[in-house]
């Protein structure tokens, strides 16, 4: 079943959605912070999450992109209602694979995540970024049983979604929701905050050159 996730550079010539994966230049994020104001109760989310753009295209890889979207609502996961909080596309090279959102909880922040194609990509390019969300909504934890906990997160994820994708000849997508206090994401640009750096500033919410 795990070659459903793998892709043989032979493969990948001459069709269109592998060379906007694998050959295309990846595609630049917004450069100006989406401030949001007059919010209410949400109005401190999006302050703490006014650099989750940055954060999240320093830490995802080169190929990956994320740009925020012009909206507050955000429907992944939700039931009656849409959620407040920042929704971003989602692009490996220059193409769109889906959509990632960041939710305003009452003590927490959701990352939630829904990409297509996922058969065209490689495993570690998966694992790397659901690693990496889950890893990021982490609480004050020692650091390596932090990173454990991600890691066994981001493998159900990724199995859960091979065992769907072994059931339907559809598009494979994957869909994942992780929630915490986000102190690794706090931490992280604390620590940007103190050695002088603005990510809007500097790398234009991208990531250093």
């Amino acid at each position: 079943m795990f070659s459903l996730f793998r892709k043989s550079l032979a493969d990948k010539k001459g069709n269109e959605l592998d060379h906007a994966l694998w050959v295309a230049e990846r595609s630049p994020p917004r450069t100006t912070p989406l401030v949001r104001a007059n919010q209410g109760r949400d109005q401190e989310f999006f302050e703490i999450t006014l650099w989750m753009q940055p954060y999240l295209n320093m830490r995802s890889g080169d190929r990956w992109c994320f740009d925020e979207q012009d909206t507050i609502y955000c429907t992944l996961f939700t039931y009656d209602m849409p959620a407040t909080g920042r929704s971003f596309d989602v692009r490996f090279g220059a193409q769109s694979l889906g959509k990632l959102e960041v939710q305003a909880g009452w003590e927490e922040i959701r990352i939630a995540l829904r990409i297509r194609f996922v058969e065209k990509m490689l495993f570690d390019d998966l694992f790397n970024l659901v690693f990496m969300l889950a890893l990021s909504v982490k609480g004050e934890v020692n650091i390596e049983d932090a990173k454990n906990a991600a890691a066994t997160e981001a493998n159900t994820a990724l199995l859960r979604c091979l065992w769907e994708a072994s059931q339907s000849e559809a598009v494979r997508t994957l869909e994942c929701m992780f929630s915490g206090t986000g102190a690794h994401f706090h931490k992280y640009v604390k620590h940007w905050a103190a050695n002088g750096i603005d990510p809007w500033r500097d790398w234009a919410g991208d990531r250093p050159n």
